[in-house]
């Protein structure tokens, strides 16, 4: 759907303010084991705001209510986190080029395929600690 790929598209196509944010997630990461109280500021203030409105906007995708949205939203924003934190954060460009657009319709395609199969059953143990 449009509304993932404009989610995909503004995590991963960045402008220079951007960049910018980039240097902190670093530094954050980089000092969260000296200082987790600001690596869970970073997570309650700007990871959980992104992650409720993806829960949201899946929601009223005509055939997604059902869906587990928070798993989705998790699997989602963790791969494209992934892929950017690889690919630009890391220079794994570099060493395993892959290209953005073909990662975001591979992405779009699994997602859709995992719904339409198995319709994202599995509510139930969500907050279940294991």
């Amino acid at each position: 759907p449009s509304l993932l790929r404009a989610e995909a598209v503004a995590i991963l196509f960045k402008d220079e303010k951007a960049l910018h944010l980039r240097d902190l997630i670093r530094l954050i990461i980089g000092e969260s084991g000296r200082f987790p109280e600001l690596a869970k500021i970073f997570v309650r203030q700007l990871c959980l705001p992104m992650m409720q409105r993806l829960r949201v906007s899946f929601s009223h995708i005509p055939g997604w209510a059902d869906l587990d949205t928070e798993i989705l939203a998790r699997s989602f924003l963790g791969s494209i986190i992934f892929f950017d934190l690889l690919q630009d954060t890391l220079h794994g460009q570099e060493v395993m080029p892959m290209n953005k657009d073909y990662f975001v319709n591979t992405l779009l395609g699994m997602i859709t395929a995992w719904i339409e199969t198995s319709g994202g059953s599995g509510q139930e143990n969500r907050n279940e600690k294991v």
